[in-house]
């Protein structure tokens, strides 16, 4: 019986120091998000802030979409993003410009069209979607920019739609992973 009492120990000792030995669940470098998609092209706009909400959510980190706080109906100062910002409980802002956007085809009529015409139209064609993006990332407690690149990005596909909720896919997926989890992949 003593035996028995001394084993158990034992075993809840070597599973306690193995529990206190394993790593924490690292936090994401910044948390409570306002994600900006600052774009003329409403549709553009509300996919890609779903894409970024989506990672963000998977991630467990507060997030709010700038549709949802920020209807397009006037233009934003800096001073109103903050109030909406501190109103809101956020206190991490993610800004996405589009800088340019363009397709390429098969089909030669499409070829340096304005990808937002034909994605609108949703035509079905092998396509390829190139945007050029500029990403800040500002951290409204200290007032900082934490992170500021300009990205090209590029994605090819079966059809114009395909291709653009690939391409926004990947763009936030690696961005999210990236810059707020600090994950090189």
């Amino acid at each position: 019986m003593r035996k028995t009492i001394i084993l158990i120990m034992t075993i809840m000792m070597v599973c306690a120091a193995f529990v206190s030995a394993a790593p924490a669940k690292s936090a994401p470098l910044y948390d409570k998000v306002l994600i900006y998609c600052n774009f003329d092209d409403m549709n553009y706009r509300k996919q890609l802030e779903g894409k970024f909400l989506k990672y963000f959510k998977t991630n467990k980190i507060t997030a709010a979409k700038s549709l949802e706080l920020m209807p397009p109906l006037k233009e934003y100062t800096a001073e109103d993003i903050d109030k909406i910002m501190k109103d809101n409980g956020l206190d991490t802002l993610l800004e996405i410009k589009l800088l340019d956007c363009k397709v390429t085809s098969e089909d030669d009529a499409l070829v340096g069209t304005k990808l937002f015409k034909v994605y609108a139209k949703n035509w079905s064609t092998l396509a390829s979607a190139k945007m050029e993006l500029d990403v800040a990332i500002t951290d409204k407690k200290t007032g900082e920019t934490a992170f500021k690149e300009t990205f090209k990005e590029e994605e090819a596909e079966d059809s114009v739609k395909e291709a653009v909720d690939e391409l926004f896919d990947n763009f936030a997926y690696k961005t999210v992973r990236r810059q707020f989890l600090g994950k090189k992949n």
